[in-house]
């Protein structure tokens, strides 16, 4: 009997800290199992190789990766007489992390007519190259725009959004940029 790979690999989906992927059962053998092996490309920020538990499925989410991270990933058909690693391989992208606002003028000395004060934590895994911010009006029918503060340092953990209009509530969102990228926003 042959032991072959699993074939046409492809990625579903991406988190932070996941990828999904589906493959097609081996052609002419069955295997008694799958694993997936996902190397970095890149470990110059921790990144190790992650192995996933068998399973007999034909589609799994491979976790505990890291955030704005390329992962080269091979299957594995695990046979009763040993393992067929894929010939065919696939590339996945986990997701950059945003930052986690914390609080809004969390004190006294931050109440403002005009502004607020965003407290927030940075994301997991790479550090970005900047912070930008939107304060969206919940209306806008006293002149109120949205306002944009970009160019936000990486080792700030809290700033400023001026020019606000008094009485109005503001929806805050944040992203992380990065060199290759933006992550998605916080609300």
């Amino acid at each position: 009997t042959t032991s072959n790979p699993p074939t046409s690999i492809i990625v579903t989906g991406t988190t932070s800290s996941t990828i999904d992927i589906s493959y097609n059962p081996p052609v002419g053998s069955v295997p008694i199992g799958y694993y997936a092996i996902a190397k970095p490309r890149t470990t110059s920020v921790g990144q190790t190789s992650v192995t996933t538990p068998r399973t007999t499925a034909n589609q799994l989410r491979i976790t505990g990766l890291f955030a704005g991270t390329t992962y080269d990933i091979s299957m594995v058909a695990v046979y009763s007489v040993g393992n067929q690693m894929s010939t065919i391989s696939v590339s996945g992208n986990t997701l950059f992390s945003p930052p986690t606002i914390t609080a809004l003028n969390k004190n006294t000395t931050d109440a403002s007519t005009n502004a607020i004060t965003v407290y927030f934590t940075a994301p997991t895994g790479t550090s970005p190259t900047s912070y930008i911010a939107t304060a969206i009006p919940d209306y806008t029918n006293n002149y109120q725009s949205i306002v944009n503060v970009t160019g936000l340092s990486n080792s700030i953990t809290s700033f400023v959004i001026g020019n606000l209009i008094s009485g109005t509530s503001y929806d805050i969102s944040m992203s992380a940029v990065y060199a290759t990228g933006y992550s998605g926003s916080n609300i």
